[in-house]
């Protein structure tokens, strides 16, 4: 491969990750829980969302 070329495979890993969080958000967002059940389900949901669950511990 030289300068000129294009290696896709990073975009189609990074598009199939992005997938697959979106449908783990999706997932939670349509949880069945209630009260404060509920409330911890979105706020985990919108970290997924955000890359915080991929976070180094200490980072």
């Amino acid at each position: 491969m030289n300068d000129n070329e294009y290696d896709e495979t990073a975009d189609i890993v990074a598009d199939a990750v992005a997938q697959e969080r979106a449908a783990v958000v999706a997932f939670l967002r349509m949880s069945p829980a209630h009260g404060e059940q509920l409330t911890r389900v979105m706020y985990e949901a919108d970290a997924i969302e955000r890359g915080e669950h991929r976070r180094e511990e200490g980072a």
